[in-house]
């Protein structure tokens, strides 16, 4: 593993390698940490100013106790917990824009050359440049350009039935937020299961009742989608990408440095001239990521992203959209002169069947009236909620 500088003349044969990989391949996975988000203003936890140096409650408690399930277990580290994500979310995410290495991944990926991102943070940024993030719904993988590893803090979710809210649905604002972080919400959705049983007289019990919560994933905690996570980065490893960058993170967590191994030994093993690039402020550990990394930049992970971006300029311009091939044209074509013949038939059908289409349009009319109905309301209608007792 070489460790480049930007500004070391002994580093530039390599970095001009590796912009000349990025340059040709269209096959390029990226993982990124909290030291992308640094410079939006979103701390990082392991640095030396980061969130796990920082002590709470009078120095009784620090912030990597603040991450962990434990935190749960009592009501005055439940008050704790609630108060420091609330600061979070309202003070940092929800205000927070993306910075150069979100703006060169979302490059990447309108080239066509990210095949996935896969991110250990929780503050949704990439969204706000229009990419597909998601942390619960990984059915649709295909169509996810970034992958969200721990969770996100822009929604709440239930402990129980995994149902997502909207911060608003459920605090009116901050202050409304303050005021209740040593309360436990109960999931209206459990509440309103709980008391359609008790009305039928079948057996209910207050343990089936979840409670609101940040939709992350603390440590301790079993990951909720694990096992859709293994079988979809499979598939993503089975692509055999040429080019693995790593960005802002020290390779701390026991299921990154999993993924971290297995796709750098699919890329050594199955790539010729494959590479993996982490790009960090600090180094990491030599002896253990030598036969996995080929190259650690030590940098800011925007300058190097600058200092990419200024080598192959054609990143920054938007791609030229895809040529219809005359294959692809002549195939839509006879789709379009299939359709119509179907249509003909149809229309030449008997007096049931004509009744049968004049129904289906009249179904297709309301349903697209109710459509309009439910998307002509505004902002976001809160939910009613019902506290737990600890």
């Amino acid at each position: 593993m070489k460790t480049l500088r930007l500004n070391d003349p002994d580093s530039q044969d390599d970095l001009k390698a590796l912009n000349k990989l990025i340059s040709s391949t269209r096959k390029i996975v990226v993982l990124t940490g909290a030291g992308i988000s640094r410079n939006a203003g979103i701390p990082d936890f392991r640095s030396s100013s980061g969130l796990y140096k920082q002590k709470y409650s009078n120095g009784t408690i620090n912030c990597r106790e603040l991450f962990d399930i434990s935190i749960y277990r009592d009501e005055n580290t439940i008050s704790l917990f609630n108060t420091f994500m609330q600061s979070m979310y309202y003070n940092k995410v929800k205000c927070a824009h993306p910075t150069k290495t979100h703006q060169f991944i979302k490059a990447l990926n309108n080239h066509r050359k990210l095949v996935r991102c896969y991110t250990q943070n929780i503050d949704g940024l990439e969204r706000q440049l229009g990419m597909r993030t998601e942390f619960d719904e990984l059915n649709d993988w295909n169509h996810l350009d970034v992958v969200q590893l721990h969770g996100d803090l822009n929604t709440l979710k239930c402990n129980r039935c995994l149902q997502k809210y909207k911060w608003e649905e459920i605090y009116i604002d901050q202050k409304g937020a303050e005021e209740d972080a040593g309360l436990l919400i109960a999931c209206p959705k459990c509440m309103e299961k709980y008391k359609k049983k008790q009305e039928e007289g079948k057996r209910c019990c207050q343990s089936s009742i979840g409670i609101i919560r940040p939709n992350i994933v603390l440590y301790g905690e079993e990951h909720p989608y694990a096992e859709i996570l293994a079988k979809h980065l499979s598939k993503d490893i089975s692509r055999n990408p040429k080019l693995f960058l790593i960005f802002g993170t020290s390779l701390k967590v026991a299921g990154v440095k999993t993924l971290v191994r297995r796709l750098s030994r699919q890329i050594h093993r199955n790539v010729p001239n494959g590479k993996i690039a982490l790009i960090n402020n600090s180094k990491i550990c030599q002896s253990i990521w030598d036969k996995y990394i080929d190259y650690q930049i030590v940098s800011d992970c925007d300058d190097w992203c600058d200092y990419v971006e200024s080598h192959i300029p054609r990143l920054l311009q938007e791609p030229k959209p895809r040529k219809q091939s005359l294959k692809s044209t002549q195939s839509g074509t006879e789709n379009k002169e299939n359709i119509s013949i179907k249509a003909q038939k149809w229309l030449k059908a008997d007096t049931k069947d004509k009744r049968k289409l004049r129904q289906l349009q009249d179904a297709d009319g309301l349903e697209k009236g109710h459509t309009t109905n439910l998307n002509g309301g505004h902002g976001c209608k809160r939910i009613k909620r019902e506290i737990m007792v600890l």
